[in-house]
């Protein structure tokens, strides 16, 4: 406990660039990192992954989920446990299709 109001110092580098936010998703399980310094739903972080997506993938960390499905009009939303996406946590990501690798840009 601290009875006086202290100052802390934090630096680091935001990733603002969309070739420093892009991580390399493979067919199977991925470790991915949050970039982003606000949490964030799963559905507008993954926004740019939402054309690659497969009913069937999974997104998580370690005590929630949530796994993309199919809305049955060509499009699709993630569901699931996991609502929002949070700075400072590591996330695994499961990609059913096998086209090889795509990049995941977290906005």
């Amino acid at each position: 406990m601290v009875q006086n109001a202290q100052q802390m110092e934090i630096w680091g580098k935001a990733f603002k660039d969309v070739e420093d936010r892009t991580i390399t998703l493979t067919t199977g399980w991925s470790s991915i990192g949050y970039t982003p310094l606000v949490n964030l739903s799963v559905t507008t972080a993954l926004t740019d992954y939402f054309s690659e997506a497969t009913p069937g993938d999974v997104v998580k960390n370690q005590h929630e989920f949530a796994m993309f499905m199919s809305d049955g009009k060509g499009g699709g939303q993630w569901q699931g446990t996991l609502k929002y996406m949070k700075p400072g946590e590591g996330y695994m990501m499961h990609r059913l299709k096998e086209s090889g690798h795509i990049l995941l840009s977290l906005l």
